[in-house]
């Protein structure tokens, strides 16, 4: 499984704006994890300023309803 470059993560995310999005990670035990949500949630939700730190972007996922973060060097798809 081919991680896609960083760059070209942080192009796709900026493109995305306040759209939804399904992004595909590779953990670090080898699996596989989907996340649904929004990259730039169109009203204020207030989100935890350790989810931007190391690498990380930041998601609202839209099933938990919570925000979550990924590392930029782990991304497989984003769509």
């Amino acid at each position: 499984m081919k991680t896609l470059q960083v760059s070209k993560v942080h192009d796709m995310v900026s493109s995305k704006g306040t759209s939804s999005a399904t992004v595909t990670l590779l953990k670090s035990d080898g699996t596989q994890r989907v996340i649904n949500g929004l990259f730039k949630p169109s009203s204020n939700l207030e989100m935890d300023a350790s989810l931007t730190k190391e690498g990380r972007i930041p998601i609202y996922c839209l099933a938990e309803n919570a925000w979550k973060s990924f590392k930029d060097h782990r991304v497989l798809e984003i769509v």
